[in-house]
């Protein structure tokens, strides 16, 4: 028998009916029979039929949870681990199923193919790209490179953390070497070797 598809909030407002003792779940059903659903968490329940309400209260595993994505979610595909922002949702004609397919970084996804990225996730990818779109992995300093501290006081970097053939090293900021985790914690770029003006 196929599952009924829920949202995440009505699935929670059925499975706090669920938890109901048996005779109030027979009275939820009689109200759905006899009368229909007003406050705003129910109102969906109308939309049910009672065979529907019934399986949903007394059968287990018997909905999946749809999730809603708009424009602009950050997503992760569950397969590739790829991140990115919904750029387009399209429904697709005589589709079978789920008729909806979210496009992330130009690829078209299935919805059950993608979860929302966490607050974390979102901050490690803002932070990837912005280094990215600077022509540098994360937290790579070159010589030349200017930081400044939370007094914006500007520290010259005298020594980048990677070598020419790209092995990891101490870095130095006005000749003081530093690991570069207490740089992380102290510093911002204020501006790149390739972009400051008195070179």
């Amino acid at each position: 028998m196929e599952k009924i598809q829920l949202t995440q909030e009505q699935a929670d407002v059925i499975e706090r009916k669920k938890n109901k003792m048996d005779f109030e779940k027979s009275n939820i059903v009689e109200c759905h029979v006899k009368s229909h659903w007003e406050f705003d968490e129910n109102l969906f329940l109308n939309k049910l039929s009672t065979d529907e309400l019934c399986r949903l209260l007394y059968t287990p595993n018997s909905y999946e949870i749809i999730t809603e994505f708009k424009l602009g979610d950050w997503v992760i595909n569950i397969h590739s681990g790829d991140i990115g922002q919904v750029e387009e949702i399209k429904k697709v004609e005589g589709a079978l199923g789920n008729n909806e397919r979210i496009i992330v970084n130009s690829t078209i996804n299935y919805p059950h193919s993608l979860r929302h990225a966490t607050p974390e996730e979102i901050q490690k990818e803002i932070e990837c790209r912005w280094w990215n779109n600077h022509g540098r992995e994360v937290w790579e300093i070159r010589e030349g490179d200017i930081l400044k501290n939370e007094t914006h006081y500007p520290y010259f970097v005298t020594r980048g953390n990677r070598t020419e053939q790209g092995l990891e090293r101490t870095p130095s900021l006005n000749c003081i070497f530093m690991e570069i985790d207490e740089i992380k914690s102290r510093f911002k770029v204020s501006c790149f070797v390739e972009q400051r003006l008195d070179k």
